[in-house]
């Protein structure tokens, strides 16, 4: 052995006995580093020694001062005391004293001379031992040696093996290039799923689309229904008005008409009156003539009033025809509404088209998916069968690996020994007696080799035919292939019409929100409709109060014209005062303008009801012409709508036939597997076979192996024992000068631990006298809950715990209580769909859900075998790269052992003596030592 490499194996035997010593640092040094070593920690120790002796003569300089340190201030004060003030300090010694002590007994008890040398000899006995059985595994190799060169020219000679070989390295690069295939099938295969997954989550978003559709549709018919209900209620409050108004115009008419009587009435009298009075009283002309002014006057006032009476009967002329307007605009609006609830009921009818159509080709599209599923699904079994062959493909290629790797690493081995056994030719005169016995077991493995070598014959002949076999299979997955591609190029043509099927289902969607939205805008325009036709009601009862209040004030005004006419006559036949005529007069005249007034004011008013009632028929009117205008787009979107369906429905009639036909090439594809899983449990039970010889072989190799090795370390360790002892000796050699160190420090310590004891009593007792002139002081720390500084800490975290838990706990409720509300509308919804669906759908849904569920479960099963397959390469990877490693550092360590054999020929052994060693008067025997064991020393 060299130097480097005892030093390499005595460090790693050192870190054990540092481990047991309690001194790692110092253990790992080599041998011949050990004396500077130690010079250096001794100068480092008398520095350290130094700068404790200021340290300690500093201290002692502030305790003779009597001032106050920072924990008294803060316990006088009443500060809260730090958390590494609050723990004891306690003063520990070193544990080394004791280690050192008995260190030291051990060496007096037992380093003596004589054991030492008494060692070495038995050291030099197992080296003398091992070196015997070195030469004896030499014998042996060279044995092997002469055998596998024997089966390396019969190897060269054979033809049929490098034929072999050959066939062999072209059916790996044949496979390589399938599994390159295979992988990127796999890929497109991988994408293809992504795409259904799209279409999936397409279809869902379009159920729930549908089932939103479905309850506006019903919200539609529900608003229908009131618009009919208020329409009806329009109707008969219309004809309410009209027999309202012609109740009024026949009462207006017969109130002219006995205003007109009654004045005539008047006249007459009056002038009979004057006829009769004009002869019998004369004396009274002056007064007379008087009244007759105030007649006159009277009359005037009259006909102004007919005047009045007539300007009302032209605004109520106007008003009527303003009102037969009204009508006429009521009934265009009533006929243009009928309408719009004709193009409704239409629109509804196409909707409810649309919508069965729409179910049709979801159904259709999911018996499409259901095609889609059942292909891949038999894409992906040829794909898993045609993988699993080539698994078996490639373990076979990697057992020849291992075959090929083994061979070669037992010629390195065996090169590498030829090389070594050059320098124990000397001693090869001493086994020739041995030779004779390993003869005859050189015969038994000739047979041995004889028999393998036919094997290996036999092996090469089947594996020309499942060459052959598979160059066979290799056609026909070729085939298989190019069928799975027309049939992918198929799949894409189809997903391309999904596409555009799509989007022409959101076309359809936008389409629908639009006429949504223009339903909301005709909601609209009836709810202005009801506001209006209740202004119209008010107005309506306005007019019959004000009817009511004319009918009271023609009552009102007959009576007062009786009293006027009774007045005048009771003037007449009377002889009253002027006075009182001129009075009575007055306040008739008073009377009647106020009569007057209130009528303008009513006529004012009625002209202002006009005017709005016109505003508002304008308002519809114009309405119901965008209605209209809306209404006929509406008709041209419902014709654009079905002309769309049409084409949707031809697609989907192209796209089963394309189906059809992929399902017939499936078919075929599933009989041409069946046949290959025969062939391959064929090849299975044959490549079984091959496998049970080779594993025979590999024994016999590794018990050569374990011979080897084991010769190997026994030598070995040999060597690291007599190189630990050296090194013990060494540590004990440093303990003991650093033991006489330490003697001198530990006794300056126990000096300073006297002085630092006397210092402690009297600072007790000053902080006992402190403490007895101060006040009780309750420090902060004890109020609180912790009644331990030490815990103080701890009872905070609880707390602070405590409320992180509280507040998970109810996040966690509310989450529970959310997930619990979801799953009963879940629950509410899918049973009002059930309701909704026919029977024959409901049968179609339940039959789709269990084949979608039987195919989930085909596919875990096939992703779990997947992994497993993929997790069993990974673990025969990390093998191969264990075995690669080991073989590395074997081809290693066999480099450095020829190297130290080929420098130990080129060095002469020089003769070494050992003078005698006296312990007790005893004188041993001289030995020459090897160069070994001499490299050992050294």
């Amino acid at each position: 052995m060299t130097e480097p490499d005892s030093n390499v194996r005595g460090s790693d035997v050192i870190d054990e006995n540092a481990i047991t010593e309690e001194q790692p640092a110092l253990a790992q040094v080599s041998p011949d580093r050990a004396s500077p070593m130690a010079e250096r920690t001794e100068a480092e120790q008398d520095a350290v020694d130094e700068e404790l002796l200021l340290e300690r003569e500093q201290d002692n300089v502030e305790i003779r001062s009597l001032k106050l340190t920072g924990s008294e201030q803060e316990i006088l004060n009443d500060i809260e005391p730090a958390l590494s003030s609050r723990t004891d300090i306690r003063i520990t010694l070193d544990t080394d004293d004791i280690l050192l002590k008995k260190a030291v007994e051990a060496i007096k008890s037992n380093f003596n001379e004589a054991k030492v040398v008494s060692e070495l000899r038995k050291m030099y006995d197992l080296y003398h031992e091992s070196q015997v059985q070195n030469l004896l595994l030499a014998g042996t190799i060279q044995k092997y040696l002469d055998k596998i060169d024997r089966y390396e020219a019969r190897h060269v000679r054979d033809p049929r093996v490098m034929a072999a070989l050959n066939m062999s390295q072209r059916h790996r690069n044949y496979l390589k290039e399938a599994d390159e295939e295979k992988k990127d099938l796999q890929n497109e295969l991988l994408q293809l799923k992504v795409d259904m997954k799209h279409v999936e989550d397409n279809l869902k978003m379009k159920q729930k689309e549908f089932s939103k559709l479905q309850e506006e549709y019903k919200k539609l018919k529900d608003i229908e229904k009131h618009s009919e209900a208020v329409e009806t209620k329009l109707i008969s409050k219309e004809n309410e008005l009209q027999t309202l108004k012609e109740k009024f115009e026949d009462d207006m008419f017969r109130f002219q008409n006995e205003k007109d009587n009654e004045i005539a009435d008047l006249l007459a009298k009056y002038a009979d009156d004057q006829s009769s009075k004009a002869t019998a009283h004369e004396k009274d002309s002056i007064k007379n003539d008087q009244h007759r002014l105030e007649r006159i006057m009277i009359l005037r006032e009259l006909e102004e009033v007919k005047r009045t009476l007539r300007m009302v009967e032209d605004d109520r002329k106007t008003k009527k025809a303003a009102l037969k307007h009204c009508r006429d605009t009521l009934t265009k609006l009533m006929i243009d509404s009928r309408i719009l609830k004709k193009n409704a009921g239409i629109c509804r009818t196409t909707l409810i088209r649309e919508e069965n159509r729409c179910t049709v080709l979801e159904q259709k599209l999911k018996n499409l998916n259901l095609d889609y599923k059942r292909v891949q699904s038999c894409l992906e079994a040829s794909s898993n069968a045609n993988y699993d062959l080539g698994c078996k493909l490639q373990a076979i290629n990697v057992e020849n690996k291992h075959l090929s790797s083994d061979l070669r690493d037992t010629k390195d081995k065996l090169e590498n020994t030829s090389k070594q056994l050059s320098y124990c030719n000397s001693t090869a005169v001493q086994l020739k007696k041995k030779l004779a016995k390993s003869e005859a077991e050189k015969v038994h493995l000739e047979s041995t080799l004889k028999i393998k070598a036919d094997h290996n014959d036999s092996l090469i002949s089947r594996i020309t035919e499942l060459a052959h076999k598979k160059y066979k299979q290799a056609q026909q997955l070729r085939l298989s292939e190019n069928n799975a591609m027309l049939l992918v190029k198929e799949l894409s043509s189809l997903n391309d019409e999904m596409h555009r099927q799509k989007q022409k289902v959101k076309d359809i969607l936008d389409q629908k929100n639009q006429l949504w939205i223009k339903l909301g805008i005709v909601k609209n325009h009836y709810i202005d409709s009801e506001e209006k036709s209740r202004l119209l009601i008010r107005e309506v009862e306005a007019q019959k109060g004000y009817a009511n209040k004319m009918e009271m004030k023609r009552l009102e005004t007959e009576a007062k014209l009786e009293g006027l006419m009774r007045t005048n006559i009771e003037l007449y036949n009377e002889t009253n005062t002027q006075a009182e005529i001129q009075q009575l007069q007055v306040f008739q005249f008073k009377q009647k303008n106020k009569e007057i007034k209130g009528l303008q004011a009513m006529s004012k008013d009625k002209d202002d009801q006009i005017q709005k009632m016109e505003c508002t028929t304008k308002e519809l009117v114009h309405q119901i012409e965008q209605l209209a205008s809306e209404s006929n787009k509406l008709k041209a979107l419902m014709e654009d709508k079905k002309s769309k369906i049409l084409v949707m429905t031809e697609e989907i009639r192209i796209m089963i036939s394309q189906l059809r036909k992929a399902l017939a090439t499936i078919k075929e594809y599933r009989c041409y597997i069946d046949m290959l899983r025969r062939k391959r449990d064929l090849f299975g039970a044959r490549l079984i076979e091959s496998n049970i010889h080779v594993g025979l072989f590999k024994r016999k190799i590794d018990r050569i192996e374990k011979v080897m090795k084991t010769s190997a370390s026994d030598y070995l360790n040999m060597n690291n024992d007599s190189y630990m002892l050296k090194l013990e000796i060494k540590n004990l050699r440093r303990k003991l000068k650093n033991h006489e160190m330490c003697e001198f420090t530990i006794t300056t310590l126990r000096q300073e631990l006297s002085k630092t004891a006397k210092l402690l009593e009297l600072e007790k007792a000053r902080n006992v006298a402190l403490v007895a002139t101060k006040e009780p002081i309750v420090h902060r720390w004890r109020a609180l809950l912790a009644a331990d500084p030490s815990k103080y800490e701890l009872h905070v975290k609880i707390n602070r715990l405590t409320q992180r838990l509280i507040n998970k706990t109810t996040e966690v409720v509310e989450k529970e209580q959310m997930i619990h509300k979801k799953d009963l509308c879940f629950f509410e919804l899918r049973a009002l769909l059930e309701r909704r669906l026919d029977p024959n759908l409901t049968v179609e849904m339940s039959l789709a859900k269990a084949i979608i569920r039987k195919q989930r479960k085909q596919m875990q099963a096939l992703t779990a075998e997947i992994n497993m397959n993929i997790y069993d390469l990974e673990q025969k990877d990390i093998e191969c790269n264990k075995k690669q490693q080991e073989l590395d550092k074997s081809k290693a360590k066999v480099v450095v052992q020829q190297r130290k054999y080929l420098n130990l020929q080129k060095k002469p052994l020089p003769p070494i003596a050992v003078k005698s060693m006296s312990c007790t008067g005893s004188k041993l025997r001289v030995f020459k030592p090897t160069l070994p064991l001499l490299q050992m020393f050294n």
